[in-house]
């Protein structure tokens, strides 16, 4: 089987994990889905992240918030 590794943060994901986590899914599906090289998974910190923030309950800040240009201008002065 193909390493796995988190869409978002890059942990390794194994098969056997995937199933205890998903034991109300059937195995063989699970492995389907896993053998699938389009299908990406998440680990189960970044899965929960994801759950909270579609459920407003985690808010996460902006990744391209714009400092203002005055806090610009003063980290280079030294």
């Amino acid at each position: 089987m193909k390493d796995k590794y988190c869409y978002y943060c890059g942990k390794k994901i194994d098969l056997s994990s995937l199933i205890c986590k998903n034991f109300h899914l059937n195995q063989d599906y699970l492995k389907t889905l896993w053998d699938n090289r389009v299908i990406q998974f998440l680990c189960c910190d970044c899965f929960k992240e994801e759950m909270l923030y579609e459920k407003g309950l985690l808010q996460i800040p902006e990744l391209n918030e714009e400092k203002p240009k005055n806090e610009i201008l003063q980290s280079y002065e030294l």
